[in-house]
């Protein structure tokens, strides 16, 4: 008697599937047992081999038992399904059997009932030809688990065409497609685009999903139109925004090589903005400065941590590392930093899943500069956080009012003003200013003036009344008296010793 050739066991927990691998491989010893996760993987491995049984828990999660009988019967699956399940589901069973399953086990699995119902299964499959699939166009298009597992199958075969099933009923040529965008926004609208210029076309199949990281489509069309159908989608794609790779034409067996082209063609056009003057000064990935930032994030340096971020972008654009890797290398940044502090570890986490999400951003970005702004804006988030939470709020209030004065003292900048914007009395932001920084408010912003005056005294060639007008001062002997103040001499005689 003829025994089962292959046997794929799908169950979400592992103990189970190797405690029913042992019993199989005393059953049939002869069949390649072969195991999955999630109906998802079974329904892939079932694309790429011949499958004689599948022996398929109810409840799993990303595609249950269920979902998995009802795409094999949609696909025409020639061999068995068996369901297993427990006492309290057999409306799950019963619904699995009028789905196309051939019949079910109860749990906990006894190795008697497995071996009678293996008998039958095999007997049954002796009756039909051998398991395959029906993978007609309209299957594809239906159904986005077997478009993902037959994309998988084609592009995990090789160009050798080993997998019995993948190439069957497939026009005679094809190019590939791939597109950094693998958020569900972004992905459906690839998917959008690349379709509606699909349509236009006849007697093509087209085949899409996530491979290796990217949003991959392969195309499939007559040699007569399989050109125009390239066009055509390149042109919608990039009309759509999107940034991607586009192959030659290759035959319909040469899918791997297709893919490899596109995603070359898509890495090449990564970095987007103009190479820096000058050559990189240190090697991938970079230890100096990313070590660097690190110890200003520790170190709470934070003036320092934006320079330290767009050091690591600018050597990046000089020697342009692969994409990937210089992806890998950012999140693994991000970890270090999280190491580094647990209280980042709750910041970052907070913003996971959302628009805030840096791995998700990362991961996303089409572009070089996509890439730089997104990290860079989403790690000032982030550290501004953290610097929050590592000062009192005494000492952050005081902060802010200082990055204020930075920022704004070349205009009428008053006491009133800035407690205001912080919610503070007047008085006592007044008291806590002097506490903290052992000046008045007036001291301070008057040497925070003639700092900067004394910046573009040394840097530029303009005139004292210029400058007083640009730190803040409006009447010119105001300014005298405030730089004699605070220097000790009055601005032409700090030109006259310093010039």
């Amino acid at each position: 008697m003829k025994s089962m050739q292959t046997i794929l066991i799908v169950d979400d927990d592992r103990t189970i599937r190797e405690g029913l691998s042992l019993m199989l491989n005393e059953i049939e010893p002869q069949a390649r047992i072969l195991m999955a996760g999630t109906g998802a993987e079974a329904l892939e491995t079932t694309m790429r081999f011949p499958v004689d049984l599948i022996l398929t828990d109810v409840k799993m999660p990303v595609m249950d038992g269920l979902e998995l009988v009802e795409n094999l019967r949609r696909l025409n699956f020639s061999g068995e399904a068996v369901i297993i399940s427990g006492f309290d589901e057999f409306d799950f069973v019963r619904r699995a059997l009028k789905l196309g399953a051939a019949d079910y086990l109860l749990k906990p699995v006894k190795a008697q009932e497995l071996r009678a119902i293996c008998g039958e299964c095999a007997r049954r499959l002796r009756e039909r030809e051998q398991p395959s699939l029906s993978l007609t166009p309209h299957a594809l298009s239906d159904n986005p688990y077997v478009q993902q597992a037959r994309l998988i199958g084609l592009l995990a075969g090789g160009n050798t065409g080993e997998h019995t099933t993948a190439y069957s009923g497939l026009p005679d040529s094809v190019f590939c497609m791939v597109a950094d965008a693998l958020s569900a926004g972004r992905a459906k609208g690839l998917q959008s685009a690349f379709e509606s210029a699909g349509r236009q076309a006849e007697g093509i199949a087209l085949i899409q999903g996530e491979y290796l990281g990217v949003w991959t489509a392969l195309c499939f069309a007559p040699f007569e139109t399989v050109e125009k159908l390239r066009v055509m989608c390149g042109q919608a794609l990039m009309a759509s925004g999107f940034r991607c790779g586009v192959s030659v034409i290759y035959t319909s067996r040469e899918c791997r090589s297709a893919f490899l082209e596109a995603q070359s063609a898509l890495a090449a056009c990564f970095y987007d903005e103009i190479l820096p003057e000058g050559g990189s000064k240190e090697a991938f990935p970079y230890p100096e400065h990313s070590g660097h930032l690190i110890a200003c994030v520790a170190a709470g340096n934070w003036a320092e941590c934006g320079r330290a971020m767009r050091g690591i972008f600018q050597q990046a654009l000089a020697d342009q590392p692969d994409a990937d890797a210089l992806r890998r290398h950012l999140s693994d940044m991000v970890y270090s930093l999280m190491n580094q502090d647990k209280d980042l570890i709750g910041i970052i986490g907070k913003y996971k899943l959302t628009d805030k999400d840096i791995m998700l951003k990362i991961r996303e970005a089409q572009s070089f500069s996509h890439l730089r702004k997104e990290y860079q804006d989403l790690m000032l988030l982030y550290l501004n956080e953290l610097r929050e939470r590592r000062l009192s709020q005494d000492d952050c209030n005081i902060q802010r009012a200082k990055e204020y004065i930075e920022n704004n003292y070349r205009d009428n900048v008053s006491l009133s003003e800035i407690a205001q914007r912080l919610g503070l009395h007047p008085n006592y932001f007044s008291t806590l200013f002097r506490q903290k920084t052992g000046e008045t408010f007036s001291d301070y912003l008057r040497s925070a003036r003639i700092a900067k005056a004394i910046e573009l005294m040394n840097g530029t060639n303009m005139k004292v009344y210029e400058i007083a007008d640009r730190v803040g001062y409006n009447d010119n002997a105001q300014f005298h008296r405030a730089f004699k103040q605070t220097t000790g001499i009055s601005p032409g005689q700090y030109k006259q010793k310093h010039t």
